[in-house]
């Protein structure tokens, strides 16, 4: 997500178990908000999973407590225990032009450090061959 205007890059409301891994969003946030306390919907809990990603804009919380987060990369805000604060260096520079340049730079916060064992937000694509 490279977002330059509107404060939120994804915005989750009544959401029960979203999972948001291996993203990197370069502008906004991710927006958790529970809407449920004396709403129409009240067996709707906004909660899930929100770990791997590089998140410059941070996450928003509002009445959420079903949330867990982890090994996240965020300019502030980490809360998750193996969350980082710190800023990526991306192979494509400062403003890359390409999914791919959106990968991490060797030395990068969050290289190879992921829940998983790889990069921390987007994996960079990788090209299958079959004989």
């Amino acid at each position: 997500f490279v977002m330059t205007e509107y404060p939120y890059a994804a915005y989750f409301g009544w959401s029960a178990n979203t999972t948001a891994t291996h993203n990197t969003i370069t502008g906004g946030s991710l927006h958790f908000e529970d809407w449920t306390n004396g709403s129409d919907h009240p067996s709707a809990h906004t909660s899930g999973t929100v770990r791997d990603n590089v998140l410059a804009g941070g996450i928003q919380k509002i009445g959420v407590s079903g949330l867990t987060q982890d090994y996240n990369l965020l300019s502030s805000g980490a809360s998750g225990s193996h969350d980082l604060t710190g800023k990526p260096t991306f192979v494509g520079g400062a403003a890359p032009t390409s999914r791919a340049g959106f990968a991490l730079a060797s030395g990068s916060a969050g290289k190879g450090n992921a829940s998983d064992g790889k990069d921390r937000g987007t994996c960079t694509p990788t090209r299958s061959t079959s004989g």
